[in-house]
């Protein structure tokens, strides 16, 4: 008589395992960096930046960046031929009001689309340079 062979029902499944959370960065889009007040100030006073302003001109002709040309991140379609102009590897810095602004990513990401391959984002824009009582072009 052969032996009968008992299965077990009162085993305990395992412990479903949720997957860890993992604190995701906005990713950054090729050719743009994000770069701090320290870094924007000494490409400014270099001179051998270019830096663009991504307010609207009401803001821009209230107050800029020494230096800043004003491309509306808003407009931008106005100023292809103007951006089309420039050297795909001029270096760029893009500014606009403060980080919860989009129009300074919204320009630098406009670029991209350009080719254009190095481009800086100071993203504490205006707001950060007039706290700070930087050199200010009316």
């Amino acid at each position: 008589v052969p032996a009968v062979k008992e299965t077990r029902t009162d085993t305990i499944a395992p412990k479903e395992r949720s997957a860890p959370v993992v604190k995701k960065e906005q990713p950054q889009p090729i050719g743009i960096r994000v770069i701090s007040l320290e870094q924007f100030t000494r490409l400014v006073q270099e001179k051998r930046t270019l830096i663009l302003d991504a307010r609207e001109p009401e803001e821009y002709s209230k107050g800029r960046v020494p230096g800043a040309i004003n491309i509306p991140y808003l407009s931008v379609d106005q100023y292809f031929e103007k951006l089309a102009g420039y050297p795909r590897d001029t270096l760029v810095a893009i500014y606009c009001n403060n980080i919860m602004c989009p129009l300074g990513r919204g320009l630098a990401e406009f670029m991209v689309e350009l080719e254009f391959k190095h481009l800086l984002l100071f993203e504490e824009g205006w707001d950060r340079w007039e706290r700070e009582e930087m050199p200010i072009e009316h």
